[in-house]
Order: structure tokens, then sequence, then C-alpha cells
């Protein structure tokens, strides 16, 4: 009896010292486990700080495109206007001239005439 009692002790023993080492392995897993999450957790925050930080910069990049965008419109604005004008001058001239050519051939033929 004293024999088959020490053999259950031991088989208990043994018992126990294996699932003591399983719930260590289990527990080290754990912390591994726990620990890569972490380290995910801490590059997944730095790509997102990242992402936004070129979020931000693109932002301020359409801002000053668009600025830029709204100072070539103003300026094409303005040099169409000048072409405008400048045509109309153009026009004036050209009128002018004609008028001064057809003043200057009934001069011309007048001056044949009294020659």
């Amino acid at each position: 009896l004293e024999v088959a009692k020490q053999d259950a002790e031991g088989a208990i023993t043994a018992a126990t010292t294996a699932k003591d080492a399983i719930v260590v392995e289990k527990a080290n897993d754990a912390e591994v486990k726990v620990e890569t999450a972490q380290k995910e957790s801490a590059d997944l925050s730095t790509a997102l700080q990242a992402a936004l930080a070129d979020l931000a910069s693109l932002r301020a990049l359409l801002a000053a495109a668009e600025v830029d965008a709204q100072v070539a419109s103003t300026q094409a604005a303005a040099a169409i206007d000048a072409a405008e004008s400048s045509s109309v001058d153009l026009s004036a001239k050209v009128a002018a001239l004609e008028t001064a050519l057809v003043v200057a051939e009934a001069a011309a033929a007048a001056a044949v005439e009294v020659a």
C-alpha cells in the first residue's frame, strides 16, 4: 500500500510538474504574442502618423496650387483684356489710316487735275 501511495504521489508530482511547465510555456507564448502585438501596433501608429503628415503636406500643396491657378486665371483675364483693348486700338488706327489714305488719294487726284 505504501508503494502504491508513493507511486501515486510521484505521479501527482510528475503531473503537477508537467502542468506547471505547460502553464509557463503558455505564459511565455502569450508574452511573446503581446510583445509582437505591441510592436505591430507601434509600427501601425508610426505608419499612420507618416500618412497623416503626407496628407497635411498634400493639402498644403493643393492650397498652393489653387492660389497659383487663381493668379494664373487673373493674369490670363488681364492679358485677354489687354489684347481686346489693343485690338480695338488697332482697329481705330486702321480706320484712321484708311481715312488718311482716302484723303491723300483725293488730294493727289486734285493735284493731278490742277497740274
